[in-house]
């Protein structure tokens, strides 16, 4: 909270500890105005990103705390983790809400406890992305198009939610990732009523065997620019190939 109130001007570290936990303010009205202050800010020209934070924490009365990966430390941690939404042409944190693993709903006098409401439901990151993506669309926020890394680009169905709602995004996915260069629902009716038990691999392939293929097809300017899938470093270690 001490660092809270350093960078912004005539804040004092006990009004700010009470507004935050005891005074009663609109979260609805308070995003409403970080909506408005950064359209005015950056108009259509920022890019909205999805994310997660984490910070560490001990014991287990804190709501949504529980050992799960804590990207801030690279490494998982008793922490809770939080979904965020923010534009990036120049830093604007717009939106975020707390995940709360879904374990927790097993125990329904920890929620009491924690203060979590009974009519809260257990939703995934990426449940929780696409509902902040949709309220942010709906309250006007402007935005050029999405950006999410691998932790929500290997969600099939979130990317044909954002496909049918017309956004233009920006997916990172993982490199050994099955895709489908057409509509596969003809073979998912087929594998209903022939296949069943059966995976339906006709017609994908890896994003990896994709990017072999573009390079040999694509012109030389650009097949140039493609790099083989390849290790890359984290922020503490080196991060190994998902699979």
């Amino acid at each position: 909270m001490e660092q809270m109130a350093e960078p912004v001007a005539g804040s004092h570290y006990q009004r700010l500890h009470h507004m935050l936990s005891e005074s009663s303010w609109s979260r609805a009205e308070v995003r409403q105005q970080l909506i408005v202050d950064a359209n005015s800010q950056f108009g259509h020209s920022a890019a909205l990103v999805f994310d997660e934070s984490a910070f560490a924490k001990k014991g287990e009365k804190s709501v949504g705390v529980a050992r799960q990966w804590n990207g801030r430390l690279g490494k998982t941690e008793n922490s809770p983790v939080g979904v965020f939404a923010a534009l990036v042409r120049d830093r604007a944190l717009v939106d975020g809400e707390l995940f709360v693993p879904e374990h927790w709903f097993d125990d329904p006098e920890r929620c009491r406890e924690a203060g979590i409401p009974q009519s809260l439901e257990f939703r995934t990151k990426g449940q929780i992305a696409l509902d902040l993506l949709l309220r942010l669309w709906r309250e006007g926020l402007h935005y050029s198009h999405v950006v999410f890394d691998a932790g929500y680009g290997h969600l099939p169905w979130l990317l044909n939610e954002l496909d049918d709602e017309g956004e233009t995004f920006l997916a990172e996915i993982h490199a050994d990732q099955g895709i489908y260069l057409e509509n596969p629902l003809a073979l998912m009716f087929l594998a209903k009523e022939r296949l069943a038990h059966r995976k339906i691999t006709a017609g994908m392939l890896s994003c990896h065997d994709l990017i072999d293929i573009l390079r040999h097809k694509l012109p030389r300017p650009v097949s140039a620019s493609i790099s083989p899938c390849a290790w890359r470093r984290g922020s503490t270690a080196r991060v190994r190939k998902a699979g």
